[in-house]
């Protein structure tokens, strides 16, 4: 079964006055599929202010409608993605132009923060957002060489990432990445850089 679920969002301020981190969290986390299960979080339109990161898990689907506004100037500091999905599986993010907006504003240092940061994940996509004014990156692909190992099986589709302090997207530990389409421009601000639109990491064994 394919359950679509919205019911998770009664309750969350949708007009962007209120912190809904722990409410959009809670939703995040009971729509991930259980029992083989296909389970859809579909995300409501309007602007959510969200002041703590995000954490996906495995077999997560969101599905955001159109008009979807998310304000994550509030992130707590330079080492907190908006979203984030560590060593999972089968995480599918489909924006629909959702616009992502991050705090590069009060960021001093480089960091590690980005609207969305994959780290060690397998199969994921991640199709149609509009990243701007991130403290690091708009994405982040990464890994390591121990248990976690690279992220693998990743496509990036139609999206915008633009004004982030270090680069809209980075690549730097991966195997399969598929980029199409999209945007990654005026990456500017991070102490040192590379400022790129794509940046592909020459890290050894990628």
């Amino acid at each position: 079964a394919d359950t679509m679920s919205t019911a998770d969002f009664d309750g969350i301020d949708t007009t962007g006055v209120s912190d809904s981190a722990v409410g959009l969290q809670a939703a995040i986390t009971a729509t991930r599929s259980q029992g083989g299960d296909k389970r859809t979080l579909h995300w409501k339109k309007g602007t959510y202010k969200v002041n703590a990161g995000l954490i996906l898990g495995s077999n997560q689907h969101i599905v955001f409608e159109p008009g979807v506004e998310i304000d994550a100037t509030g992130l707590p500091n330079e080492t907190t993605s908006l979203f984030t999905a560590a060593n999972q599986v089968g995480v599918y993010l489909e924006g629909n132009g959702a616009l992502l907006t991050g705090a590069r504003a009060t960021a001093v240092i480089e960091g590690t923060s980005a609207g969305i940061y994959l780290y060690g994940s397998d199969n994921i996509l991640v199709r149609d957002f509009n990243i701007v004014d991130f403290a690091t990156d708009g994405i982040t692909v990464s890994g390591d060489n121990a248990a976690s190992g690279p992220c693998t099986n990743v496509r990036i589709e139609g999206c915008d990432c633009y004004n982030n302090r270090r680069n809209g997207l980075s690549i730097i530990h991966a195997k399969g990445v598929e980029v199409v389409g999209g945007r990654y421009r005026s990456s500017n601000g991070a102490p040192s850089g590379p400022w790129a639109g794509i940046d592909v990491e020459p890290n050894a064994n990628n």
